[in-house]
Formats: structure tokens, sequence, C-alpha cells
């Protein structure tokens, strides 16, 4: 990301589905990046996650509903999507979700490959559901159903994230995964097909 990214105080990050922020405030400090340059862009509420989001990182801004963005016609100098696309479903992708990738210059995606692979699916869902076991205090069975039957889940494979990007005008600038392969047996270490892409819009 070095390269993408430069000090310019002008320099605009969008993070979708960040989180508490931690990446953006990670890269505000290291860049000397501004407050309202620095957008995390959440659509959930404390408690609606499998994760005890706090919301509190003071050197960036969150944002809870993308037509804030959308409407205001922001462009982006890097926009972030890290693991958050299998969370959403095929309409709210399209409507509210490429317009704001559209609006940056490059894009930065880590997601799971699955490839229509069952056994991969499970696993994340394991994933998944050990998350929501760990971060919630007053859980119960009805809960853990209630919290797997409810969640969008809309798994799909690389070749179907690809084409989505490039079918919006990206190409791809670097498939990061392919650099990891040659230090690691790759399938043994990870068992939810996680990949990293660099697109760059044009």
């Amino acid at each position: 990301l070095v390269p993408i990214i430069n000090k310019n105080q002008g320099f605009r990050i969008l993070d979708i589905g960040g989180g508490n922020g931690y990446i953006l405030s990670y890269l505000g400090n290291k860049f000397g990046l501004k407050k309202e340059n620095l957008i995390c862009l959440e659509n959930c509420l404390v408690g609606e996650t499998e994760f005890c989001y706090k919301f509190n990182m003071p050197n960036i801004t969150y944002c809870f509903d993308p037509k804030q963005l959308t409407n205001n016609n922001n462009t982006f100098d890097l926009v972030i999507c890290m693991v958050s696309l299998h969370h959403m479903s095929d309409d709210y992708i399209n409507y509210c979700i490429m317009p704001l990738i559209n609006s940056g210059k490059y894009l930065l995606i880590k997601e799971h490959d699955t490839n229509n692979n069952e056994e991969v699916k499970q696993r994340i869902d394991w994933e998944h559901h050990l998350y929501h076991l760990l971060m919630n205090n007053n859980i119960d069975e009805n809960n853990i159903n209630s919290y797997l039957n409810e969640s969008i889940i809309n798994y799909k494979s690389y070749n179907q994230i690809d084409e989505i990007f490039k079918n919006n005008g990206f190409i791809n600038e670097l498939k990061l995964d392919r650099e990891f392969k040659k230090f690691i047996k790759y399938d043994d270490n990870n068992p939810t097909n996680l990949y990293w892409n660099i697109y760059k819009n044009t």
C-alpha cells in the first residue's frame, strides 16, 4: 500500500465494514492523514454483530449510513473492503456498496474464495459461530440459532468477485496471495481460503 498512500493531507480512504476502525487509525497515524478523510463505514449498531465494536478511534470518522456518502458525491483515493462482502446481499452490494467502491481510485479487498466448496463454507460458518460465542456474554441456544439463521452469508468464489469488479471498470493490480504461496504451505495455513487483491479503477 505504501506506493498508493501518500502524505498529501487531502488523501481520502474509505473502509467499508471497517469495524472499530483499527486499520484506518493505523494508516492515519502512519501517514499523517486528516480525521475527516478517514471514513469507517459500518451499517450495524453495537451488539448486532459478532464483534463488540466500540467505535472509539479518535483520529477517524465513523459513518453508519452509506447513503450519506453517496449523496455527497464523495470520491476516495483508496477503498478498503476486508471480509465484509460476504455479509451483504447482492442487492445491497449493487445499489449501496458498488457506487462507493466505484468512487475510489484503488480498492484493497480481502475475502474468502469459496469456489462452491461446501467444506470451506462450513469452516467459515464455524468461524462466525465461534466469534459470536466469544463475544456474547448472554448467549443461549435460541440466540445462537437466531444468529446463524438470520445472518447474511453470501459466499462467492474469487472468480465471481473478480468479475464484479472488472465489470465495473477495475483492473487487477496485484493478487497478493500469489506472493504468500511462496512462503507457506497455503492450504494448511488458510483453511477458509482468504485472499487479498488490489484493484485499480480505470
